[in-house]
C-alpha cells in the first residue's frame, strides 16, 4: 500500500505537466469499466500510468481511461483513478461485470413469465439475456420524461436503479413477485449500483 502510495504521489508530481494535454473518447457504450484503463477489471496505479500515457499520446490505453465519464480522456481522469485507489470515491474499486454479475440478477428477478420477457413484456422492457443490455443503456424511462433507464456512471440518475432501490417517488419497487428482494438482498442492489457507477459497460 505504501508503495503504490509513493506511486501515486510522484505521479501526481506529474500533473502540472499533462494538464495542457487531452484526447476525446467516443460516447459508445464501453466494453470496459470507466477507470479500468488497462483492463484488468480493477482501478489501480497501473491505471493512472495507462491513463497518462493516453493523454500524453505514448500509447493508448488498452481499456477505459475515462474515469470520470466526460468523453474525454485528461488530468481530471488522473485525479479521479487516484480517488478510487484511495477510498476518497464513493466509486468501488473492483468492477462489476454485466454478464456474470448483473445479467443474472434481471434473469433470475426480473425476466420473468408476465413480467420483463417474452413478445409483450412489462412497458415493453425486455431484460432478457441478449436483449437488456441494448434496452437499458441511455434509454429513455417510458415512466418518466428526461430521465434514462440508466444513465452511465450515474445511479442517482438512472431510473431502473430507482424504480428497484424502492425510492417512493419511482412508484412500487420490482419485482412484483418479489418487492423485498432488493431490501433483504442490498448485496444485489449494490453490484447495480456498482456497475452503473462504473459507466455501465458491456463487459
Amino acid at each position: 500500500m505504501i508503495d503504490s502510495i509513493k506511486g501515486i504521489m510522484i505521479l501526481l508530481s506529474l500533473m502540472g505537466f499533462i494538464l495542457i494535454f487531452g484526447s476525446e473518447r467516443a460516447s459508445a457504450q464501453p466494453s470496459t469499466c470507466a477507470g479500468d484503463a488497462n483492463d484488468d477489471s480493477t482501478t489501480n496505479v497501473q491505471d493512472v500510468i495507462s491513463t497518462i500515457n493516453e493523454i500524453l499520446g505514448i500509447a493508448p490505453a488498452p481499456g477505459n481511461p475515462d474515469c470520470n465519464i466526460d468523453e474525454n480522456v485528461n488530468v481530471q481522469d488522473v485525479i479521479c483513478d487516484i480517488n478510487i485507489i484511495l477510498g476518497i470515491s464513493s466509486i468501488p474499486v473492483e468492477c462489476p461485470s454485466f454478464a456474470e454479475d448483473i445479467q443474472p440478477i434481471f434473469t433470475n428477478s426480473c425476466a420473468t413469465v408476465g413480467c420483463h420477457s417474452g413478445p409483450m413484456p412489462s412497458f415493453g422492457l425486455n431484460l432478457e439475456e441478449g436483449q437488456a443490455l441494448e434496452n437499458i443503456f441511455n434509454v429513455p424511462s417510458g415512466e418518466r420524461m428526461g430521465q434514462d433507464l440508466v444513465e452511465p456512471g450515474d445511479p442517482d440518475n438512472s431510473y431502473l436503479f430507482q424504480k428497484i432501490s424502492g425510492n417512493p417517488e419511482f412508484g412500487h419497487a420490482g419485482p412484483p413477485t418479489n418487492p423485498n428482494l432488493f431490501i433483504d438482498s442490498p448485496e444485489l442492489l449494490q453490484l447495480i449500483e456498482d456497475w452503473i457507477q462504473r459507466g455501465a459497460p458491456d463487459n
